[in-house]
C-alpha cells in the first residue's frame, strides 16, 4: 500500500469516527437514557423523568439514585470520557435549596468515578440509604468529595468529606445531635471514615468505620452526652450497651454491604 493511500484511509477512518461520535452526542436525552439502561447495571438503579436536550448536554426534571430522590439534573458530558469508552462529564442536581455538582463518569459494567463534588443536601433526602431502620433525620450534609471510586465486588475507595450541621432525630423522638464530620480517606484495604462531634454539641461522638473492597464494613465508635442533652439522647445511648466510667457507650458492628 502506497504512502497516498494510507493518508487516505487515515483521513476515512477519522471521518468515520467523527461521524459516529456526531451521531451519539445528538442523540436525544431520552433515547441515550434507554441505551445506557442495557449498556451499564448500574444505571439501572437510575430513573429519570423528562428528559430534555440530547445526550451530550441536557437536562430532566427528576432523578432517583438507588432509591434516593436527587430533585432535577444537568449535564454536559466530556468529549474526553466519551473516546475513553467511558460516559461522564460535569452534572449538578438540585432540589428545593440545595444544590450538589461535580464530574461523574460511568464505565462498562458498574464502575462509576466521581471528582470535585460539592455542594448541600437536606439529611432528610437520605433516609433510603437507611433501609429500614426506624429512625427520621434531619438538618443539612455538606458534601466535598475530592474522589470516588465504586465498583460493586471489587472496589469501592473515598476521600473527601461529610459535614452533618443541625444534626437531629425527628422519630421515633425529636432529639438534637449537635454537628457532625465524617472524614473519608482511601486505605489499601479500601476506605476509611473518621467519625467525629464538632464540639459544645448534645451529642459526644469519635469513631472509625472501614468499608473494604469486598463490601464489608465494620465501625468502632464511642458515643456520649454533655450536658445540653436532651433525656431522650442519653435514655437511647443507654439502649446501645453499657455505659464506662465517663458515661460513654461503646459501639461496634460487623457486616458487608446488601448486594455487594
Amino acid at each position: 500500500m502506497n504512502p497516498r493511500t494510507k493518508t487516505v484511509l487515515r483521513y476515512v477512518a477519522a471521518g468515520i469516527i467523527a461521524y459516529l461520535l456526531f451521531l451519539v452526542v445528538t442523540l436525544p436525552a431520552a433515547v441515550g437514557y434507554a441505551a445506557l439502561q442495557r449498556w451499564t447495571p448500574l444505571a439501572k438503579s437510575v430513573s429519570a423523568q423528562e428528559l430534555r436536550g440530547s445526550v451530550w448536554s441536557g437536562r430532566a426534571a427528576s432523578v432517583t439514585v438507588g432509591g434516593v430522590e436527587l430533585g432535577s439534573l444537568e449535564w454536559d458530558l466530556s468529549l474526553w470520557s466519551l473516546l475513553l469508552a467511558r460516559l461522564g462529564g460535569d452534572v449538578s442536581v438540585a432540589r428545593a435549596d440545595t444544590r450538589v455538582a461535580g464530574f461523574v463518569s460511568v464505565g462498562l459494567g458498574n464502575a462509576l468515578h466521581m471528582e470535585d463534588i460539592t455542594g448541600v443536601v437536606f439529611a432528610k433526602d437520605l433516609q433510603p440509604l437507611l433501609g429500614h431502620l426506624p429512625v427520621a433525620l434531619d438538618g443539612r450534609v455538606g458534601v466535598n468529595l475530592q474522589r470516588v471510586d465504586i465498583e460493586p465486588g471489587s472496589e469501592i475507595q473515598a476521600s473527601g468529606r461529610l459535614a452533618w450541621t443541625g444534626a437531629a432525630l425527628t422519630a421515633p423522638q425529636a432529639v438534637r445531635l449537635g454537628d457532625l464530620l465524617v472524614e473519608l480517606e482511601p486505605t489499601e484495604a479500601g476506605s476509611k471514615a473518621v467519625i467525629s462531634d464538632q464540639g459544645g454539641g448534645p451529642l459526644q461522638a469519635e469513631g472509625i468505620a472501614e468499608l473494604k473492597h469486598d463490601g464489608n464494613y465494620s465501625i468502632n465508635a464511642k458515643l456520649g452526652t454533655r450536658a445540653s442533652a436532651q433525656p431522650e439522647l442519653s435514655s437511647a445511648l443507654k439502649l446501645l450497651g453499657r455505659q464506662d466510667r465517663d458515661g460513654g457507650v461503646a459501639v461496634k458492628m460487623n457486616g458487608k454491604l446488601r448486594g455487594w
